[in-house]
């Protein structure tokens, strides 16, 4: 299903609602703090700064496992639609050296999308979806 852990040093509803739009469960450990991703139980959590900062490899969430989206919503909701089992919400670049247009676009369920097919394109890795968001 999620293919990439991820984790964000803000948490508002909006982004709330987007991961459980996405698919995400809530598995919450405190009320206040930051929002981090499980690519593999497909939840997130709402983690203090001490669990996300700490030094012991027991208790935090920065582990080297998630991407530091720092405060950036856009480039975090596009890790965290990482997934193996559909295109919904990911991300996806043309591959087509010659095109002068838009190189990456993101996938809507309801949005007709028969032109991009006509082109070759891959899902766009996390290390391009870095760039593209920073």
């Amino acid at each position: 299903m999620f293919t990439q852990s991820c984790f964000i040093r803000k948490n508002n509803e909006n982004l709330r609602k987007k991961l459980e739009e996405l698919g995400y469960t809530t598995s919450s450990i405190c009320k206040n703090g930051n929002i981090a991703t499980s690519s593999t139980i497909g939840k997130y959590s709402i983690i203090s700064d001490w669990h996300l900062n700490s030094t012991n490899p027991h208790t935090t969430w920065n582990n080297g496992n998630r991407i530091d989206c720092g405060t950036n919503e856009e480039l975090f909701l596009a890790i965290a639609a990482l997934r193996d089992d559909k295109p919904d919400y990911q991300w996806f670049v043309w591959d087509d050296v010659e095109d002068k247009g838009e190189k990456f676009k993101q996938y809507i369920p309801s949005e007709p999308w028969q032109e991009w097919w006509w082109f070759e394109v891959h899902k766009a890795t996390v290390e391009e979806l870095i760039k593209y968001f920073k």
